[in-house]
C-alpha cells in the first residue's frame, strides 16, 4: 500500500508497474480525506488522497477482507448468549432453479412452509438442520411471508438466520468508507493526545492504516462464529493465520503505523511487529517539534511508540529496537 496525492498519483503508478509489474496491481484505494470547503482552493478543492495497492504475485493473493462501517454495524442489533447478531431472510430471490434448495419445513406450530415461485432457501436441507441444531434459526409469525404453506397459500411464518457480528466482514471497497477511516484531522487529534501539541504536519490517521492492515492481514475476532451463509457475495469470517505478520513502512514520518500496528494488536490479542524506516531528517528550527526537544522527525517517532506503549499499557510487549546507519568516512 502507498499512499499519494493527486499531484504525483499518476507518476508513482507507473513506477509501481515498473517495480511489482502491471498485472499485480490489486487497486487504487480513494480516501476522502477532508470534508472542508470555502475558499481554500482557486479551482477545485481537494479533498481526497490515493493509496494504490499491489502485491508481489497477484495470483497467490486470497480473497481480501475489510472492517465493516459503523453503519453496518447498527444493523447487528440483537444479542444472545454468543454476542450480537442481525437476523437474515432464510429465503431470498433467485433465477436458479436449484430444487435442492426447495425443500419443506416444519415451523413450531407444526405448519410446513416452502419458498414461494421465484425465491429459494439459502442453503440445502442438511445444511438447514446443521444450523437449526445450532440454534442459528428464528422463526417468526408474520403477515407479509416469502413463503407459502404445502397447499401453496402465504404462509404465516417466516424463516431467519442468525448472523453475527464476530463473523462479519465484507470484501473492500475502493471508496474507503469514512465511518471506518476517519479524516486528516483524526490523525491530528491522535498526535495532540499524546503530546499535548500538533507536533507533525498531516500524520496519517491510524484508523486508516488499520484498515488497510486488516485488509492485508486480517484480524482474529475474539467473538468468532460458525460461518451460516451459503452466498458467495456475503460476509465471510477471516481465516485465522498461523503465524504473527511483520509491518513494514519504508516512509515512518511520526510513527503512525507503529501506533496502528499496536492498537490492532492489543484488540484481538495478536504479536504482530513492525519494522519503521525514516530518513534522519531535521525537525525545521522554529517548529513546534523541535522546541519540544526532538531534533528530527525519527526522535519523535519513537517517543510516539514510547508513549502509545504507556498509553495502551503493553506490560508484555518487549518494547522496540532502533538502529542507525552511520555515515562511511
Amino acid at each position: 500500500f502507498v499512499s499519494i496525492d493527486d499531484n504525483e498519483v499518476h507518476h508513482l503508478r507507473l513506477v509501481m508497474d515498473e517495480i511489482f509489474g502491471e498485472e499485480n496491481f490489486v487497486t487504487q484505494f480513494v480516501w476522502n480525506s477532508s470534508t472542508a470547503g470555502g475558499i481554500r482552493a482557486k479551482y477545485v478543492n481537494r479533498n481526497h488522497e490515493y493509496a494504490l495497492c499491489y502485491a508481489k504475485t497477484l495470483a497467490q493473493v486470497p480473497q481480501l477482507f475489510a472492517p465493516l462501517s459503523q453503519e453496518a454495524v447498527k444493523q447487528y442489533n440483537r444479542r444472545d448468549a454468543r454476542g450480537r447478531y442481525r437476523e437474515k431472510d432464510f429465503a431470498w430471490v433467485t433465477q436458479s432453479t436449484n430444487s435442492n434448495q426447495r425443500y419443506l419445513i416444519e415451523c413450531p406450530d407444526g405448519a410446513l412452509v416452502q419458498p414461494r415461485p421465484g425465491y429459494l432457501f439459502r442453503f440445502v436441507r442438511a445444511r438447514f438442520e446443521e444450523a437449526l441444531h445450532n440454534d442459528l434459526v428464528v422463526f417468526k409469525r408474520t403477515k407479509t411471508s416469502p413463503l407459502i404453506d404445502q397447499h401453496g397459500k402465504r404462509a404465516r411464518w417466516n424463516i431467519y438466520i442468525k448472523k453475527y457480528l464476530g463473523d462479519a466482514t465484507g470484501a473492500p471497497s475502493s471508496l474507503t468508507p469514512k465511518s471506518v477511516v476517519g479524516l486528516y484531522n483524526s490523525g491530528s487529534n491522535e498526535i495532540k493526545e499524546l503530546f499535548g501539541a500538533m507536533l507533525f504536519n498531516n500524520p496519517k490517521p491510524t484508523a486508516y492504516l488499520r484498515y488497510f492492515l486488516e485488509i492485508a492481514v486480517g484480524k482474529n475476532s475474539t467473538d468468532s462464529r460458525q460461518r451460516n451463509d451459503a452466498e458467495p457475495e456475503d460476509a465471510q469470517e477471516i481465516d485465522e493465520q498461523t503465524h504473527d505478520e511483520i509491518v513494514l513502512d519504508f516512509f515512518a514520518g511520526s510513527c503512525s503505523t507503529a501506533h496502528a500496528v499496536l492498537a490492532h494488536n492489543q484488540e484481538d490479542g495478536r504479536a504482530r511487529r513492525f519494522i519503521m524506516v525514516q530518513q534522519p531528517e531535521l525537525t525545521p528550527p522554529n517548529s513546534l517539534a523541535r522546541r519540544h526537544g526532538f531534533a528530527t522527525i525519527a526522535d519523535l517517532g519513537k517517543e510516539r511508540i514510547r508513549r502509545v506503549l504507556h498509553k495502551l499499557a503493553l506490560e508484555d510487549c518487549e518494547g522496540f529496537r532502533v538502529y542507525t546507519i552511520e555515515e562511511e568516512h
